[in-house]
């Protein structure tokens, strides 16, 4: 029984000592992932970036071609 006390108070302090860094590291990647979605709407509403990304890698798969029949 006293073992079972014992065993209790230590997981419970594990837990407690566990937890900020938990809801920390939550708070970080919720913050990341909206940080990613600001990113990717503000590209999304600039079509000049979308269509010098597709230029780029249109030239990288050309390059890629071009070297693979050397």
């Amino acid at each position: 029984m006293q073992h079972d006390a014992t065993r209790n108070a230590y997981e419970k302090a594990a837990i407690e000592r566990e937890m900020p860094v938990t809801r920390d590291g939550y708070a970080a990647q919720v913050k990341a992932a909206q940080d990613a979605y600001d990113a990717m709407h503000a590209l999304q509403g600039d079509w000049r970036a979308g269509a010098i990304a597709g230029m780029r890698d249109y030239a990288a798969q050309a390059a890629n071609v071009f070297e693979s029949t050397r």
